[in-house]
């Protein structure tokens, strides 16, 4: 019997230099929740401001909705430029 053709779907969710602007670490915990809810497959946070979101910070918030892998890479390679790191993260 013929088997109908399913259509699987990855939804990726991206924010772009907007995660900077978020008030404090606890609204910026809900929108990586939200965001890893809403995806299916992966989550990407470009131009993250290290002054105010650190390494650790960002691993921890992930491991705590169940990310299952983490890349991290350094955004701004400009000594005068504020320093920025990107996160990519698969469901």
């Amino acid at each position: 019997m013929h088997q109908p053709y399913r259509l699987h779907v990855k939804i990726h969710v991206v924010v772009c230099r907007s995660f900077g602007l978020f008030p404090d670490v606890d609204y910026a915990r809900g929108v990586l929740a939200r965001m890893a809810a809403k995806a299916t497959h992966a989550v990407a946070l470009l131009d993250i401001p290290e002054a105010r979101f650190d390494h650790r910070w960002m691993l921890h918030a992930f491991a705590e909705i169940g990310v299952s892998a983490v890349q991290m890479e350094v955004a701004t390679t400009d000594a005068d430029a504020n320093p920025s790191f990107n996160v990519f993260a698969r469901l």
